[in-house]
């Protein structure tokens, strides 16, 4: 039976080797799903300045395309595989709501020490105190076969 599998990404080596981790695992009919969110970041003081959304969404798909073509290309896998989402919205937000379609959801880890939130990253840590669905945690320097 056909799964449907989230890979959040945000251009990050951690997020490379989530997608590299899913597409390796993945069964040859499970749906994979790489998810981008973005947002304009607020700056006070500045409220006149007007921002091109359909530049940033635009920009923000090339950046996941760009990612899944990379991690197809290292894994050997037809680009057709993975289908690309880029959703305007928190990261912590857009992963949750569209993890709680999916059978997995995939993420990495950042490659940091410390605290919580910086060992995991703040999306990864609320994903993980949270999970919507299945969760699998990558590092950075999972090896891709």
């Amino acid at each position: 039976e056909s799964e449907v599998i989230l890979v959040g990404t945000d251009g990050s080596p951690g997020a490379a080797a989530a997608l590299d981790w899913a597409l390796r695992y993945a069964l040859p009919v499970d749906r994979l799903v790489l998810l981008q969110a973005w947002s304009i970041p607020a700056i006070t003081g500045y409220e006149s300045i007007a921002v091109d959304t359909e530049a940033m969404q635009a920009v923000t798909r090339e950046s996941a395309e760009a990612a899944a073509q990379q991690s197809c290309d290292r894994m050997g896998v037809d680009p057709d595989r993975v289908e690309v989402r880029v959703i305007e919205g928190d990261a912590r937000t857009v992963l949750h709501e569209a993890g709680a379609d999916a059978d997995l959801v995939v993420v990495g880890r950042r490659g940091h020490t410390g605290a919580a939130h910086l060992v995991l990253g703040s999306v990864t840590s609320h994903l993980v105190h949270r999970p919507p669905s299945p969760l699998a945690v990558i590092p950075p320097d999972e090896p891709a076969r």
